[in-house]
């Protein structure tokens, strides 16, 4: 029969019982003590963690495909870069652009062309001294701007058109592209230039490019501006028919207004729709245009770097070019000025080198799918690398290896990356031997032990030349050489890879 259990225990038992709770105890008390620590361990840092990517021990794993059917030439004038300040320093302080310490940091960027004079505070101002061709000593100073045209605000405010310098700028500047080998396109001088000094321009810097303006849709209210587009459309037509009578193979440019802009200086929208349809009257080749890293981010909803940088190249530069093909049927596209601003908060960083090789690895992509649309690209200036400094900019670098693309007369090829988000791949051929520029977006290293050529597995050695950084933050850029039977991509890295 059950009985009700005692209430008293013996003696023995309460001994088991105390030792029992003894135990109880310090297993709460270790609990209590170890428990924060793995909080703080743990779980605190994925809580405290940026939504960017971050750099792991992780390695992802990837297929390189490439195929050769449908080869196209690289168009080699997207590598080219504007000059614009490049002649003076701080405190306007000469550069000498002509010393081989200058020329050898140029020289290595392999760059196909370059443009003059720059921005428009430049292009409306500066002056041609048509005959002269003397450096040092002749009738020409600085850019030669006339301060008595009363168009000339904008120079006197930052202060490059009233000192006396001693150079001819233009003058020097055919002197640095012949020792370059390289030729300089022209930007026009819409406002207050000449068609002798056009003319003059063209033939000395052996100009493929003549540029019709720049920003003049938003000059059109300013003293001394050409007033409206009817104006601009009469002197473009007049200059252009006399630039093809002597130069019958030149490209011309237009200078449109954004086509995504809401807004401008004069009478919102509206004011942009009507210049751009005067430009539509105009035989030209190409319409001009801008790829700020500032521009493009704003048009970007995500809240993280690389979903930024993703989706300025999946959307908001696509969705821009449908938009000047709308505008300017039969013309091609050329970007005149772009790069990061100095005042971006990712200007010389990791990510700052990420944005660069993507442009890079999207307009080559882009233009093999798309028969060449982005005609032209130009770095806005060389004086953004700081080349005049002790120390170059982190994105010197990424151009620098870059331009290994652009030697010889390289096809593009079709080529993609499966099985690891955040891979990029342009994919170069020349003579059998393959060259990739690949990225690496990703916090964590990505190998790919397979390629295949038309569908075939091959196992070459990789020469690679690489540049990574240990965060999106960084202002360091490390470099490395490999030569691999493997392909493998550091975390955050830019790699070219020939095989």
């Amino acid at each position: 029969m059950k009985t009700q259990p005692e209430a008293s225990m013996s003696t023995a038992s309460q001994e088991q019982c105390s030792l029992t709770a003894s135990r109880q105890v310090t297993r709460a008390y270790r609990a209590l003590v170890f428990l924060p620590l793995l909080w703080l361990v743990c779980v605190s840092p994925l809580l405290a963690r940026d939504d960017s990517p971050s750099l792991t021990s992780q390695t992802l794993e990837a297929t390189l495909h490439i195929s050769t059917s449908k080869p196209a030439l690289l168009n080699k004038d997207i590598h080219s870069a504007g000059t614009m300040d490049i002649f003076i320093q701080r405190g306007f302080e000469p550069t000498d652009i002509l010393g081989e310490s200058y020329l050898s940091k140029v020289r290595a960027l392999n760059l196909q062309s370059l443009n003059y004079p720059g921005g428009p505070g430049h292009s409306d101002n500066y002056h041609l001294i048509v005959g002269d061709t003397q450096i040092k000593g002749g009738k020409g100073d600085g850019e030669n701007f006339d301060l008595n045209a009363g168009r000339n605000a904008k120079g006197v405010q930052q202060g490059f058109a009233t000192p006396r310098y001693g150079v001819d700028f233009f003058n020097e500047l055919c002197a640095f592209t012949q020792k370059l080998g390289i030729p300089c396109d022209l930007i026009v001088n819409m406002e207050t230039g000449t068609l002798e000094e056009i003319l003059w321009g063209l033939e000395r810097l052996h100009s493929k490019r003549v540029i019709f303006g720049m920003e003049e849709c938003n000059q059109l209210l300013k003293e001394g501006g050409l007033g409206s587009e009817k104006v601009y459309v009469e002197k473009v037509m007049s200059w252009l028919s006399e630039v093809r009578k002597k130069f019958p193979h030149i490209i011309s440019v237009l200078d449109p207004a954004p086509v995504w802009r809401v807004s401008s200086p004069r009478g919102g929208l509206q004011t942009h729709i009507d210049w751009n349809r005067a430009l539509q009257t105009i035989p030209a080749d190409e319409v001009r245009g801008y790829f700020w890293d500032r521009d493009v981010f704003r048009f970007t909803a995500s809240k993280n770097s690389i979903g930024r940088l993703d989706e300025a190249f999946d959307k908001v530069l696509p969705d821009w070019l449908r938009q000047f093909q709308e505008a300017f049927p039969g013309k091609r596209f050329s970007v005149y000025q772009w790069g990061q601003k100095a005042t971006s908060p990712e200007f010389n960083t990791v990510f700052g080198c990420l944005f660069f090789a993507r442009m890079y690895q999207w307009v080559i992509t882009y233009n093999r799918e798309y028969d060449d649309y982005i005609a032209f690209m130009g770095l806005e200036t060389l004086r953004s690398l700081g080349l005049a400094s002790g120390r170059v900019v982190t994105h010197y670098h990424v151009l620098a290896l870059i331009g290994q693309l652009f030697v010889g007369a390289p096809k593009v090829l079709e080529a993609s990356v499966q099985g690891a988000k955040g891979v990029f791949v342009a994919c170069c051929e020349q003579e059998g031997r393959y060259t990739l520029l690949m990225i690496n977006e990703n916090g964590e290293e990505v190998k790919a032990p397979r390629v295949t050529i038309d569908g075939s597995l091959v196992n070459p050695t990789f020469h690679e030349d690489i540049l990574y950084g240990k965060s999106l933050e960084s202002r360091e850029i490390l470099q490395e050489k490999s030569d691999t039977k493997t392909l493998a991509l550091k975390p955050y890295s830019v790699n070219v890879i020939r095989f």
